[in-house]
């Protein structure tokens, strides 16, 4: 009992510690998903007519034939997988952490710009999808890409400090194998992301395809 109070504290210390980062990284994702909101209430009918023809092709196919979920999965982990190579890329140096900024923001603004088509072809049945089919796996998501890219934020420091020479040979093996860790866990998460997103939401919508046609 006493080792897991201990674990809770430290881990309330790293949030209290990286409080601004975690806010600037949220701020991000939510400017991203704002502007992505806008962008897609102001394109025109004939974008938005185009849009619901595309989903009523998938709604088709999915009720007629069902999704090939392996294929949905393999589909899903390499766009993850992509997505978390840049994250990765960001930390090895502090000029290159903007990367990782901008990819949340994308991540954000493609989120909003999907969640807002949908709400424009299907209106309540739009956020009844977005309520199976998205939210849950980005609101999975997004901690943990909070958490990862301060990971990467505090990599990439110290980093800057081993080229100085500041630290010794020991705290050099600390924060390599401190920057694996924190990958392996975070290429975890996404593959369980991955997992729901192919095999679990096609289950879920495939009985309710007729509900959106």
């Amino acid at each position: 009992m006493k080792t897991k109070d201990t674990i809770m504290i430290r881990i309330q210390e790293l949030f209290r510690e990286e409080k601004r980062n975690y806010l600037l990284i949220l701020l991000l994702f939510l400017l991203g998903l704002l502007l992505g909101c806008v962008a897609a209430a102001s394109s025109k009918p004939e974008a938005v007519g185009e849009l619901k023809n595309y989903f009523d092709r998938f709604f088709s196919v999915l009720m007629l034939q069902g999704s090939v979920k392996s294929e949905a999965f393999l589909l899903s982990l390499m766009s993850h997988f992509f997505f978390a190579f840049w994250l990765w890329v960001c930390g090895w140096s502090v000029w290159s952490l903007p990367v990782g900024f901008l990819q949340v923001f994308l991540k954000g603004f493609r989120t909003g710009f999907t969640l807002t088509c949908l709400c424009l072809c299907y209106r309540l049945k739009g956020v009844l999808f977005t309520l199976i089919a998205i939210l849950p796996q980005q609101l999975l998501l997004l901690p943990v890409i909070c958490v990862y890219l301060v990971s990467q934020i505090h990599f990439a420091r110290d980093r800057s400090c081993l080229r100085r020479g500041i630290m010794s040979p020991e705290l050099k093996r600390q924060v390599y194998g401190h920057h694996i860790l924190m990958t392996g866990l975070f290429l975890s998460f996404l593959f369980i992301i991955s997992l729901m997103e192919g095999y679990v939401t096609p289950t879920l919508l495939q009985p309710l395809c007729n509900f959106f046609l």
